[in-house]
């Protein structure tokens, strides 16, 4: 089985793949110079909302800023930001062998597609990333919430479905990926009111005129849906259709709470 590529390792990348890397499996990463050295001085410091600490000193970590530096790898994450996903597709589209595997775990719709059209002939694949990852210092990441990696189900995945178990992050794989899409672009609606609120997450959510505004979001999002005919995957205790009721009382939300 050849090695994974994390390409555009930020937050979530350097998260994943360096949980896949302290779990054994052969990980490479390609990212800005500014992480690259980062990495090199500190290492990876891991953490997760549950407890689990990981530490990865530089000299086990492949760190490059080299674009051709996935070309061996026989799966890549693409983890680069929304506005570089033409970029890195074309790049990658120079280097990859029509065997590698693409999966982009990228937040919001249409990236997988945006790489398939660059990459004919390779197998490109949605994935969603449903936790929070939050850098708190040099080569420093932290899991703040709850939630498993999701990708749309493909038989040529299954040599590396072992990697991502032994290192706690199991892939669930879906048929029909749409709805579990849709029902994390719900959550992500936050992610605007967050920003304006300019206060942290939980303190954000404590605070009902907030919940207010992200209901409404919401609601117009599920009107939305309903009108496409989309249902949306259900990812918590409750349904996405009683989540916005929900954020309008008082007392919500231990749930909420629990992920920030």
């Amino acid at each position: 089985m050849a090695g994974i590529c994390i390409y555009g390792a930020g937050s979530v990348g350097c998260y994943i793949g360096g949980r896949l890397l302290a779990a054994g499996a052969d990980i490479s990463f390609v990212g800005r110079e500014r992480v690259a050295s980062e990495i090199r001085r500190h290492g990876l410091a891991l953490s997760h909302y549950q407890g689990g600490r990981w530490q990865l000193p530089p000299s086990t970590i492949d760190f490059s800023t080299d674009a051709g530096a996935p070309k061996a790898a026989g799966l890549v994450l693409v983890t680069v930001k929304s506005a570089s996903t033409r970029a890195a597709a074309a790049e990658l589209a120079t280097i990859l062998c029509p065997k590698t595997i693409v999966i982009s775990f990228q937040n919001g719709l249409g990236h997988a597609d945006r790489l398939r059209n660059a990459l004919p002939g390779r197998t490109v694949l949605e994935g969603i990333v449903p936790f929070n990852v939050v850098m708190s210092g040099p080569g420093t990441f932290h899991q703040a919430s709850q939630g498993a990696l999701a990708v749309k189900a493909h038989a040529e995945l299954d040599p590396y479905l072992a990697a991502f178990t032994a290192a706690g992050l199991p892939l669930s794989q879906y048929p029909d990926i749409v709805p579990v899409q849709w029902a994390k672009l719900l959550f992500n609606l936050n992610n605007a009111i967050n920003a304006l609120a300019n206060v942290p997450l939980k303190e954000e959510l404590s605070r009902r005129a907030y919940r207010r505004c992200l209901a409404l979001a919401q609601a117009e999002a599920l009107a939305l849906l309903e009108r496409s005919g989309i249902r949306p995957a259900r990812l918590t205790p409750l349904p996405a259709g009683f989540r916005g009721c929900s954020m309008r009382l008082t007392g919500y939300l231990q749930g909420w709470r629990a992920r920030c």
